[in-house]
């Protein structure tokens, strides 16, 4: 089965050539479906922009144009400069095209991506100490001043812009991820929910943090002990 990752690079790179393990891949993820059918529209948008259609009797003015020697110069000119405008103008229809379709995911689906990616982490069972845990951070210059839980994995990875922390703690009947993400901030607490996962996003002082864990478990106690413990250094 392709990754998240894997079916956005094939569709980025031959968005109208769709592989039978993409195909299947966009039964089951709601996410890529929505993005693959954002690359279909824009493509389709594309397709139209360039459709340009010769105006009736072309030809005909054409030929004309050249018999009238004493203005061949100025029209000539004209058509220059229509020519460049119309360049510029279809120019930025495409890139602004561009920039609507390919704008980024918000916070929380970001969050609930990255999660969904690096779901092999879930097993891991590491038993990371508080002094190791809070060494992995350091780049962040992040450090939680006591114990959260037990701490099967830990580590750093690039999460939306900027670089992050994943950490996951092994919960009462699920392990739970949680998103350390500097320089990403957000005006106020935001719930996250997945076909498999729900979560919430709170504003913190460096940027955010997520905690994502699976069906109905309960994030709160959890969550009000990371806030407690985290600190900038």
């Amino acid at each position: 089965m392709m990754r998240c990752l894997e079916v956005h690079h094939s569709l980025n790179t031959e968005p109208s050539k769709k592989t039978e393990e993409v195909l299947n891949h966009l039964k089951i993820c709601p996410e890529c479906k929505r993005y693959a059918r954002q690359l279909d529209q824009f493509e389709h948008n594309l397709s139209n922009q360039l459709r340009i259609v010769a105006p009736e009797g072309l030809a005909y003015r054409i030929l004309l144009n050249q018999n009238l020697k004493t203005h061949q110069h100025n029209q000539q000119t004209r058509r220059r400069w229509y020519g460049i405008a119309a360049s510029i103008a279809l120019t930025l229809t495409l890139v602004s095209g561009v920039l609507y379709f390919n704008q980024p995911d918000s916070l929380d689906q970001i969050a609930l991506l990255h999660v969904k990616n690096e779901q092999h982490h879930l097993t891991d069972k590491n038993n990371i100490q508080l002094t190791a845990l809070n060494h992995i951070l350091n780049p962040l210059r992040i450090k939680l001043d006591q114990s959260i839980g037990t701490i099967n994995y830990a580590g750093t990875c690039q999460i939306g812009s900027h670089r992050g922390g994943h950490i996951v703690i092994q919960g009462e009947t699920a392990p739970i991820t949680l998103l350390l993400m500097p320089g990403e901030h957000i005006p106020h607490k935001e719930k996250v929910k997945g076909e498999n996962y729900k979560g919430i996003i709170f504003p913190v002082e460096t940027g955010s943090i997520a905690l994502i864990g699976e069906g109905d478990t309960d994030l709160e106690p959890l969550l009000n002990k990371i806030k407690m413990s985290l600190r900038a250094i």
